[in-house]
Protein backbone atom coordinates (compact mmCIF):
# COMPACT_ATOMS: atom_id res chain seq x y z
CA UNK A 1 0.00 0.00 0.00
CA UNK A 2 1.34 3.41 -0.97
CA UNK A 3 2.25 5.76 1.89
CA UNK A 4 -0.03 8.80 1.99
CA UNK A 5 1.78 12.09 1.49
CA UNK A 6 1.86 14.65 4.28
CA UNK A 7 -0.27 16.92 2.14
CA UNK A 8 -0.03 20.17 4.06
CA UNK A 9 3.79 20.26 4.16
CA UNK A 10 4.64 18.45 0.95
CA UNK A 11 2.05 20.12 -1.26
CA UNK A 12 2.92 23.59 -0.07
CA UNK A 13 6.54 23.09 -1.15
CA UNK A 14 5.50 20.87 -4.08
CA UNK A 15 7.40 17.76 -3.02
CA UNK A 16 6.83 14.78 -5.31
CA UNK A 17 7.40 11.07 -4.95
CA UNK A 18 9.42 9.28 -7.65
CA UNK A 19 6.41 8.22 -9.73
CA UNK A 20 5.07 11.78 -9.78
CA UNK A 21 8.53 13.16 -10.63
CA UNK A 22 8.69 10.86 -13.65
CA UNK A 23 5.27 11.99 -14.85
CA UNK A 24 6.40 15.60 -14.29
CA UNK A 25 9.38 15.02 -16.60
CA UNK A 26 7.33 13.17 -19.21
CA UNK A 27 4.28 15.44 -19.43
CA UNK A 28 4.88 18.81 -17.81
CA UNK A 29 8.47 19.55 -18.80
CA UNK A 30 8.12 19.43 -22.61
CA UNK A 31 4.73 21.14 -22.73
CA UNK A 32 4.91 23.70 -19.91
CA UNK A 33 8.33 24.09 -18.35
CA UNK A 34 10.67 23.96 -21.33
CA UNK A 35 9.18 26.96 -23.22
CA UNK A 36 9.22 29.08 -20.07
CA UNK A 37 12.71 27.90 -19.09
CA UNK A 38 14.02 28.98 -22.49
CA UNK A 39 12.45 32.39 -21.98
CA UNK A 40 13.96 32.72 -18.49
CA UNK A 41 17.48 31.83 -19.66
CA UNK A 42 17.12 34.30 -22.54
CA UNK A 43 16.19 37.07 -20.10
CA UNK A 44 19.06 36.21 -17.75
CA UNK A 45 21.64 36.86 -20.53
CA UNK A 46 24.21 34.57 -18.94
CA UNK A 47 27.66 34.55 -20.54
CA UNK A 48 29.90 31.74 -21.79
CA UNK A 49 32.13 30.43 -19.03
CA UNK A 50 29.77 31.45 -16.20
CA UNK A 51 29.13 29.42 -13.08
CA UNK A 52 25.34 29.21 -12.66
CA UNK A 53 23.13 27.96 -9.83
CA UNK A 54 19.68 26.67 -10.79
CA UNK A 55 17.53 26.82 -7.65
CA UNK A 56 14.52 24.52 -7.26
CA UNK A 57 15.87 22.84 -10.38
CA UNK A 58 13.33 20.01 -10.44
CA UNK A 59 14.33 17.50 -13.11
CA UNK A 60 16.75 20.02 -14.60
CA UNK A 61 15.12 21.60 -17.64
CA UNK A 62 16.43 25.11 -16.92
CA UNK A 63 19.87 23.81 -15.96
CA UNK A 64 20.19 21.95 -19.26
CA UNK A 65 19.27 25.00 -21.32
CA UNK A 66 21.71 27.13 -19.32
CA UNK A 67 24.47 24.50 -19.82
CA UNK A 68 24.24 24.95 -23.58
CA UNK A 69 24.56 28.73 -23.19
CA UNK A 70 27.58 28.84 -20.88
CA UNK A 71 29.46 26.18 -22.84
CA UNK A 72 32.34 23.90 -21.86
CA UNK A 73 34.10 26.63 -19.88
CA UNK A 74 31.15 27.05 -17.53
CA UNK A 75 29.50 25.06 -14.78
CA UNK A 76 25.87 24.50 -13.78
CA UNK A 77 24.81 23.39 -10.33
CA UNK A 78 21.20 22.27 -9.94
CA UNK A 79 19.83 22.33 -6.39
CA UNK A 80 16.48 21.04 -5.19
CA UNK A 81 14.93 20.00 -1.89
CA UNK A 82 13.13 17.08 -3.52
CA UNK A 83 15.29 13.94 -3.80
CA UNK A 84 13.02 12.16 -6.37
CA UNK A 85 13.23 15.15 -8.74
CA UNK A 86 17.02 15.00 -8.52
CA UNK A 87 16.97 11.25 -9.11
CA UNK A 88 15.13 11.84 -12.38
CA UNK A 89 17.51 14.71 -13.28
CA UNK A 90 20.53 12.44 -12.83
CA UNK A 91 18.94 9.69 -14.93
CA UNK A 92 18.50 11.86 -18.03
CA UNK A 93 20.96 11.92 -20.90
CA UNK A 94 23.65 14.61 -20.44
CA UNK A 95 23.53 17.67 -22.70
CA UNK A 96 26.42 19.21 -24.58
CA UNK A 97 27.88 22.23 -22.86
CA UNK A 98 28.92 23.04 -19.34
CA UNK A 99 29.75 20.62 -16.56
CA UNK A 100 26.63 19.84 -14.52
CA UNK A 101 26.24 18.81 -10.89
CA UNK A 102 23.11 18.03 -8.86
CA UNK A 103 22.83 18.82 -5.15
CA UNK A 104 20.08 18.33 -2.60
CA UNK A 105 19.59 21.31 -0.31
CA UNK A 106 17.36 24.06 1.03
CA UNK A 107 17.43 27.56 -0.45
CA UNK A 108 17.33 29.08 3.06
CA UNK A 109 20.60 27.33 3.95
CA UNK A 110 22.51 26.97 0.69
CA UNK A 111 25.41 24.49 0.86
CA UNK A 112 27.77 26.81 -1.03
CA UNK A 113 30.48 29.29 -0.14
CA UNK A 114 30.09 33.05 -0.46
CA UNK A 115 30.38 34.74 -3.86
CA UNK A 116 30.61 31.45 -5.75
CA UNK A 117 28.22 32.02 -8.68
CA UNK A 118 27.92 34.45 -11.57
CA UNK A 119 24.17 33.92 -11.94
CA UNK A 120 21.25 32.29 -10.13
CA UNK A 121 18.16 31.04 -11.96
CA UNK A 122 14.92 30.01 -10.29
CA UNK A 123 12.13 28.73 -12.52
CA UNK A 124 8.85 28.31 -10.61
CA UNK A 125 10.37 27.85 -7.17
CA UNK A 126 10.32 31.21 -5.42
CA UNK A 127 6.58 31.06 -4.68
CA UNK A 128 7.15 27.91 -2.60
CA UNK A 129 9.87 29.31 -0.32
CA UNK A 130 8.44 29.74 3.21
CA UNK A 131 10.58 32.81 3.98
CA UNK A 132 11.30 34.69 0.78
CA UNK A 133 13.53 37.30 2.41
CA UNK A 134 15.77 34.61 3.91
CA UNK A 135 15.88 32.90 0.52
CA UNK A 136 16.85 36.16 -1.19
CA UNK A 137 19.58 36.82 1.40
CA UNK A 138 21.06 33.38 0.80
CA UNK A 139 20.97 33.94 -2.95
CA UNK A 140 22.73 37.29 -2.47
CA UNK A 141 25.38 35.63 -0.31
CA UNK A 142 26.40 33.11 -2.97
CA UNK A 143 26.32 35.59 -5.89
CA UNK A 144 29.34 37.58 -6.96
CA UNK A 145 29.09 41.39 -7.22
CA UNK A 146 27.02 42.33 -10.29
CA UNK A 147 25.79 38.72 -10.46
CA UNK A 148 22.31 38.24 -11.91
CA UNK A 149 19.24 36.67 -10.41
CA UNK A 150 16.50 35.62 -12.84
CA UNK A 151 13.13 34.40 -11.54
CA UNK A 152 10.02 33.10 -13.20
CA UNK A 153 6.81 32.80 -11.16
CA UNK A 154 3.34 31.84 -12.40
CA UNK A 155 0.62 34.47 -12.23
CA UNK A 156 -2.60 33.70 -10.34
CA UNK A 157 -5.34 31.34 -11.54
CA UNK A 158 -7.27 34.31 -12.89
CA UNK A 159 -4.57 34.58 -15.59
CA UNK A 160 -4.02 30.83 -16.08
CA UNK A 161 -7.14 29.02 -17.33
CA UNK A 162 -5.71 25.52 -16.93
CA UNK A 163 -4.88 26.14 -13.28
CA UNK A 164 -8.32 27.67 -12.68
CA UNK A 165 -10.00 24.65 -14.28
CA UNK A 166 -8.02 22.14 -12.20
CA UNK A 167 -8.68 24.05 -8.99
CA UNK A 168 -12.41 24.16 -9.71
CA UNK A 169 -12.70 20.51 -10.78
CA UNK A 170 -10.86 19.30 -7.67
CA UNK A 171 -13.04 21.48 -5.43
CA UNK A 172 -16.28 20.44 -7.13
CA UNK A 173 -15.35 16.76 -6.80
CA UNK A 174 -15.07 17.12 -3.02
CA UNK A 175 -11.25 17.25 -2.90
CA UNK A 176 -10.92 20.62 -1.21
CA UNK A 177 -7.47 19.90 0.26
CA UNK A 178 -6.14 19.02 -3.19
CA UNK A 179 -7.80 22.09 -4.68
CA UNK A 180 -6.03 24.28 -2.10
CA UNK A 181 -2.72 22.54 -2.85
CA UNK A 182 -3.21 23.23 -6.56
CA UNK A 183 -3.32 26.96 -5.76
CA UNK A 184 0.22 27.09 -4.35
CA UNK A 185 2.10 27.22 -7.67
CA UNK A 186 -0.20 30.11 -8.64
CA UNK A 187 -0.29 31.88 -5.27
CA UNK A 188 1.54 35.08 -6.30
CA UNK A 189 -1.09 37.69 -7.09
CA UNK A 190 1.21 40.71 -7.34
CA UNK A 191 4.85 40.70 -8.41
CA UNK A 192 5.71 42.94 -5.46
CA UNK A 193 5.46 39.73 -3.44
CA UNK A 194 8.68 38.80 -5.27
CA UNK A 195 10.38 42.16 -5.89
CA UNK A 196 10.06 43.41 -2.30
CA UNK A 197 12.07 40.60 -0.65
CA UNK A 198 14.77 40.63 -3.32
CA UNK A 199 15.23 44.40 -3.14
CA UNK A 200 15.35 44.20 0.67
CA UNK A 201 18.12 41.62 0.26
CA UNK A 202 20.14 44.15 -1.72
CA UNK A 203 19.24 43.46 -5.34
CA UNK A 204 18.45 46.08 -7.96
CA UNK A 205 15.59 45.02 -10.22
CA UNK A 206 16.49 45.42 -13.90
CA UNK A 207 13.28 44.11 -15.47
CA UNK A 208 9.95 42.90 -14.13
CA UNK A 209 7.45 41.82 -16.72
CA UNK A 210 4.30 39.78 -17.02
CA UNK A 211 4.19 37.76 -20.21
CA UNK A 212 2.11 35.07 -21.85
CA UNK A 213 2.96 31.92 -23.78
CA UNK A 214 0.49 29.56 -25.41
CA UNK A 215 0.89 26.04 -24.10
CA UNK A 216 0.17 23.32 -26.66
CA UNK A 217 -0.56 19.63 -25.99
CA UNK A 218 -1.49 17.44 -28.95
CA UNK A 219 -3.77 15.20 -26.86
CA UNK A 220 -5.54 17.32 -24.26
CA UNK A 221 -6.97 14.59 -22.04
CA UNK A 222 -3.74 12.54 -22.06
CA UNK A 223 -1.75 15.63 -21.07
CA UNK A 224 -4.13 16.54 -18.23
CA UNK A 225 -4.11 12.93 -17.02
CA UNK A 226 -0.30 13.06 -16.93
CA UNK A 227 -0.39 16.44 -15.21
CA UNK A 228 -2.64 15.06 -12.45
CA UNK A 229 -0.24 12.16 -11.95
CA UNK A 230 2.59 14.70 -11.54
CA UNK A 231 0.97 16.32 -8.49
CA UNK A 232 2.10 15.92 -4.86
CA UNK A 233 -1.29 14.37 -4.08
CA UNK A 234 -1.26 11.97 -7.06
CA UNK A 235 -0.70 8.92 -4.86
CA UNK A 236 -3.95 9.60 -3.04
CA UNK A 237 -6.17 9.50 -6.15
CA UNK A 238 -7.06 6.10 -7.63
CA UNK A 239 -6.68 5.46 -11.35
CA UNK A 240 -10.40 5.64 -12.29
CA UNK A 241 -10.72 8.88 -10.29
CA UNK A 242 -7.80 10.37 -12.23
CA UNK A 243 -9.53 9.49 -15.50
CA UNK A 244 -12.74 11.20 -14.38
CA UNK A 245 -10.87 14.31 -13.22
CA UNK A 246 -8.98 14.48 -16.52
CA UNK A 247 -12.23 14.26 -18.51
CA UNK A 248 -13.90 16.91 -16.36
CA UNK A 249 -10.93 19.26 -16.67
CA UNK A 250 -10.79 18.80 -20.45
CA UNK A 251 -14.50 19.61 -20.59
CA UNK A 252 -13.97 22.74 -18.48
CA UNK A 253 -11.27 23.81 -20.97
CA UNK A 254 -13.33 23.07 -24.08
CA UNK A 255 -12.93 26.67 -25.29
CA UNK A 256 -9.20 25.92 -25.67
CA UNK A 257 -9.52 22.45 -27.22
CA UNK A 258 -9.73 21.94 -30.98
CA UNK A 259 -9.72 18.46 -32.55
CA UNK A 260 -8.45 17.04 -29.29
CA UNK A 261 -5.50 19.47 -29.06
CA UNK A 262 -5.14 21.82 -26.09
CA UNK A 263 -3.89 25.34 -26.79
CA UNK A 264 -4.20 27.44 -23.67
CA UNK A 265 -2.62 30.76 -22.63
CA UNK A 266 -0.28 30.66 -19.63
CA UNK A 267 1.04 33.77 -17.87
CA UNK A 268 4.02 34.31 -15.61
CA UNK A 269 6.09 37.04 -13.99
CA UNK A 270 9.72 37.19 -15.11
CA UNK A 271 12.06 39.23 -12.94
CA UNK A 272 15.76 39.91 -13.49
CA UNK A 273 17.82 41.62 -10.79
CA UNK A 274 21.49 42.35 -10.15
CA UNK A 275 23.41 41.99 -6.91
CA UNK A 276 24.68 45.39 -5.88
CA UNK A 277 28.49 45.36 -5.60
CA UNK A 278 28.71 47.09 -2.21
CA UNK A 279 26.38 44.59 -0.65
CA UNK A 280 28.53 42.06 1.22
CA UNK A 281 28.49 43.84 4.59
CA UNK A 282 24.78 44.62 4.28
CA UNK A 283 23.97 40.95 3.64
CA UNK A 284 25.93 39.94 6.74
CA UNK A 285 24.11 42.55 8.83
CA UNK A 286 20.69 41.47 7.54
CA UNK A 287 21.55 37.79 8.01
CA UNK A 288 22.56 38.46 11.61
CA UNK A 289 19.13 39.98 12.27
CA UNK A 290 17.14 37.04 10.89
Amino acid sequence: MRRALALRDDARRWQLDLAAARYYQQFMVPVVFQPWATKLVDRATICPGCRVLDLACGTGVTARIAAERVGPGGEIVGLDLNAPMLEVARSLKPVAGARMRWRRGDVEDLPFSDLGFDAVLCHQGFQFFPDRLNAALEIARVLRPHGRLALSVWCGPDRNPLAAALIAVLRNSGREAFSRAMRWPFSVQNRREITVPITRAGFRVLTAEMSCLRICAVEATAFIRGLLRAMPFAGEIAGPETEALARDTTSALRAYVRHGELRVPWQAHTIVAVRRPAQADEVKQLSACR
